[in-house]
């Protein structure tokens, strides 16, 4: 009967349990009988060995276990160990995916990275170089035009008591009384020094306001020619996943675009970089890892009874809470 069960199941745990019930002996019995908590019992059952410290202890109480319900011990600790060999290279795949996931994670951030920099700076020579130009075309434009006639005008002293004297005598050479004026022109007397001087001062005064400005700031003191240039980088999170057993896998985008939905399998990754928010939704979440900007993420808390878990990815780098 016994070789029986052993050459039909694969589950040391099941054995043990179904011998158990043969003989019609309760797990509290079972505990008391091999001076062991039933808790200790029934993770042996269940083929719960990671509440063990160590596989010595593991294999000692099953051996004990094994000799209560009279099964064959060396061909039981076989299984066992076959188990746990099995179970340890199922957790060595599920490591180095991790470690695969992480170091993708990290390339991928540094590329991105590379990426803002190279924006940065080709926006910023962008902008050094306009600025640059226009001031250079405004000095050109400024050098080029027309320079404004003007006189040169010495001072004049004038008595109160007489009249102000003539615009020709204060030259240098002497006017004199026989100058030739163009024909049907009327002399004109000249006035004051004082108000020539504030007709050259309004002179200079109509001149500038002509003349156009550049680089002029408003009342937040931004020049028009940084508020005509506006910096635009886009941000990419990045989103990992590795799985480790069969998993229904949906993500949407930030706007609601599905991206993937379908049956993963243990062993299929998915790397994917995109606008944040993510939408996921996951059929069966102990099956799967997630790294999410460089962290992995943890499910629990999002994971119903059923192992189905739904929930949102927002990102940092965003300004996302």
């Amino acid at each position: 009967m016994t070789e029986d069960v052993l050459d039909i199941s694969g589950a040391p745990g099941l054995i043990l349990k179904t011998a158990r019930d043969e003989l019609k002996l309760s797990v509290e019995q079972v505990a008391h009988e091999l001076h062991l908590r039933a808790s200790v019992v029934r993770a042996m059952e269940e083929e719960k060995y990671d509440e063990f410290s160590s596989d010595v202890f593991l294999k000692g109480y099953f051996r004990s276990y094994c000799r209560l319900v009279s099964l064959h011990e060396e061909r039981m600790v076989e299984l066992l160990e076959k188990q746990l060999n099995t179970r340890q290279k199922e957790k060595d795949n599920t490591d180095a995916f991790e470690k695969k996931a992480i170091k993708s994670i990290a390339r991928k951030k540094t590329a991105v990275i590379v990426i803002l920099l190279v924006l940065i700076i080709v926006t910023g020579s962008y902008i050094v170089s306009t600025f640059f130009t226009s001031e250079a075309s405004n000095i050109s434009g400024a050098l080029n035009a027309k320079p404004t006639e003007s006189l040169d005008i010495k001072s004049h002293k004038a008595s109160n008591d007489k009249p102000a004297e003539k615009f020709g005598s204060s030259l240098d050479a002497p006017l004199k009384d026989d100058v030739l004026l163009p024909a049907n022109t009327k002399s004109t007397p000249i006035a004051s020094d004082a108000k020539q001087m504030d007709n050259f001062a309004l002179t200079d005064k109509a001149l500038n306001e002509s003349l156009p400005k550049h680089g002029a700031t408003d009342n937040q003191g931004i020049t028009s020619t940084e508020r005509q240039i506006e910096q635009k980088a886009p941000v990419l999170s990045s989103f990992d996943a590795s799985f480790t057993g069969d998993c229904w896998f949906t993500l949407k985008d930030a706007n609601g675009k599905t991206v993937f939905a379908s049956l993963k399998h243990a062993g299929d990754t998915v790397a994917y970089s995109g606008l944040a928010p993510y939408q996921v939704v996951l059929g069966d979440a102990t099956k799967v890892v997630l790294i999410f900007e460089g962290q992995k993420i943890s499910l629990n808390s999002y994971t119903a009874r059923n192992g189905r878990a739904q929930f949102t990815l927002k990102s940092s780098l965003l300004g996302q809470p």
